[in-house]
Order: C-alpha cells, then sequence, then structure tokens
C-alpha cells in the first residue's frame, strides 16, 4: 500500500465532541482542508485506558493511518483514583501501545503499521483547550466572558475544571459535551492562539504537523 492510498492520520479519542470536532482542527492546524481522518471514539477515557488495543485494531486494520495519535483527558482518570500523575497515565497508555505494536507487526491484516503512534494527554479536559482560545469562546452567543478573565498564559494550570468555568458563563443551561456545541466552538478556534496558551494543545498541533508533514513527503518520495 503506498502511501497516497493511506489516510496521513488516524486518531483515537474518547468523546463525541471530538468525533464531532477533531476534522476540522486538523484542517485548521496542517491547513489543507478535505484530509481523510478517520477517527475511533472510545466512549470515555476507560475506552482508551482498557480497551485502547480493540480501537487501534479497529483502525488499523480497516484504514491503515500514516501515523496515529491516541488522545484521552486527565482530569477524569486522576479524580477517580486511577493514576497519580499525567505521567502514569501516558506510561500507561504508551506501554498499551508498545504491546499492540509487539503482537500485530507481521500481521498481513494490520500491515501496513503505522509510522508512529502518539499518546497526547488533554490537560486538563478537552474543553481546556477551548478556553486555550478564550476570544473564540467570547464571540459565541452561548457565553458571555468578560476578556479580563482570560488572560492565562498556561490555561492547562489556571484553569483546573474547565467545564465549571464554562457552565458559570452560560447565558442560558447547555449540554457541554453536545457534539454541535464542540464543532461550533472548534471551527472559530484559532491554533496558533491556542497553542500558545495551552502546552497540552501545543503537543496535539505538533505530533498532527509531524504527522501529516511525514504523509505529504512519503508521498513526495514515491
Amino acid at each position: 500500500m503506498s502511501p497516497g492510498e493511506r489516510p496521513p492520520l488516524g486518531l483515537i479519542v474518547e468523546g463525541h465532541g471530538e468525533l464531532a470536532s477533531f476534522p476540522s482542527l486538523v484542517a485548521a492546524i496542517t491547513g489543507h482542508q478535505g484530509l481523510h481522518v478517520p477517527i475511533e471514539n472510545a466512549r470515555g477515557y476507560g475506552g482508551v485506558v482498557s480497551n485502547l488495543q480493540d480501537h487501534l485494531d479497529d483502525l488499523v486494520s480497516i484504514k491503515h493511518p500514516w501515523g496515529v495519535i491516541v488522545c484521552v483527558d486527565l482530569r477524569d482518570p486522576l479524580c477517580d483514583g486511577l493514576f497519580a500523575t499525567c505521567a502514569d497515565l501516558r506510561a500507561h497508555v504508551e506501554a498499551g501501545i508498545g504491546d499492540w505494536i509487539a503482537t500485530r507487526q507481521g500481521s498481513d491484516v494490520f500491515e501496513p503499521l503505522p509510522e508512529t503512534i502518539r499518546v497526547v494527554i488533554q490537560v486538563q479536559v478537552f474543553e481546556s483547550w477551548w478556553l486555550a482560545d478564550a476570544e473564540s469562546v467570547r464571540a459565541l452567543a452561548e457565553f458571555e466572558i468578560d476578556e479580563e478573565e482570560c488572560h492565562w498564559t498556561n490555561v492547562d494550570e489556571e484553569v483546573t475544571n474547565p467545564a465549571r468555568w464554562l457552565r458559570d458563563h452560560m447565558v442560558n443551561p447547555i449540554n457541554l459535551k453536545s457534539p454541535s456545541l464542540a464543532r461550533t466552538v472548534v471551527a472559530g478556534m484559532q491554533p496558533e492562539q491556542a497553542r500558545a496558551r495551552s502546552p497540552s494543545f501545543d503537543k496535539f498541533h505538533r505530533e498532527v504537523s509531524t504527522a501529516v508533514s511525514g504523509w505529504l513527503a512519503a508521498i513526495c518520495a514515491a
């Protein structure tokens, strides 16, 4: 299978909001519209922590993406006592990836394997990335936000409960987990602004850019 026959990137995410909005986010980061970005929805952090290999099986055996990024929120696994630190969560997910590669390598079903499989921990949660570009959120009718409240330099650390923060600034009660809301928020995001205020989003930005640029280079070299 040539690089041009493979998607540049596949994603494993933990929620409907990411599923609905990440294709447009990848397009905004890379500047390439219309990229095929297959996504596996693990339906909660437990699906990533406990069933990661099943999701990798489905994603790779069917789509064979050039690169894979696994995204999982930090806040809930830590609050539920499953892990003590971000590093512990990352190590667990990376160990699962390593085991998956070791047991699938050489199998026709999974070849070609991804060139890279990276882990991005969303600190604290996906909604933290919304607040990393608070100007775009302020522009939405759903929220009432004072500009003076949003002078964060590291939103990952400075807003420990983004969902509560957003609920406190709603004009009317809305479902923060609504895929349509996530799609609307992300459609207005400025990735360069967000990466300056969120180290975890900057990590996602870099991994997306690296995967897509590697895929493009492989196509040119083929």
